[in-house]
């Protein structure tokens, strides 16, 4: 049975703001009382958890071509990133990394654009 589609950008839209919240990833990553969630877990999440990708190009969705074209660059971006990282990188050295930072921005940007 297909998630429906409230729900589903329900989903989408926390993985994101998660994403874009350095202090949140702080927490979670670092925190003796925190989520204990990874950043490879937030990927996971977004990606096989909640199907990103096929989000994106839902029509129940119903993303304008310049919002699908937003979101298919962040998708790009993000496995990007960690195409060239360890499966379970350090979070230490995810959070440091610039191009991490330009990954939170580009979530932040997205969660504006697509307004969810």
């Amino acid at each position: 049975m297909p998630i429906p589609t409230g729900l589903w950008k329900y989903n989408i839209k926390g993985v994101l703001e998660r994403i874009a919240d350095e202090a949140y990833q702080r927490r979670a990553w670092f925190a003796p009382d925190g989520d204990f969630q990874s950043p490879s877990e937030l990927c996971m999440e977004l990606f096989d958890d909640n199907f990103f990708d096929d989000f994106i190009g839902d029509k129940d969705v119903g993303f304008d071509k310049d919002q699908q074209t937003k979101a298919k660059a962040f998708s790009s971006a993000l496995k990007g990133f960690f195409a060239k990282r360890p499966r379970y990188p350090d979070p230490k050295v995810v959070l440091s990394d610039p191009e991490w930072r330009m990954i939170r921005d580009e979530a932040r940007a997205l969660l504006e654009n697509l307004a969810l």
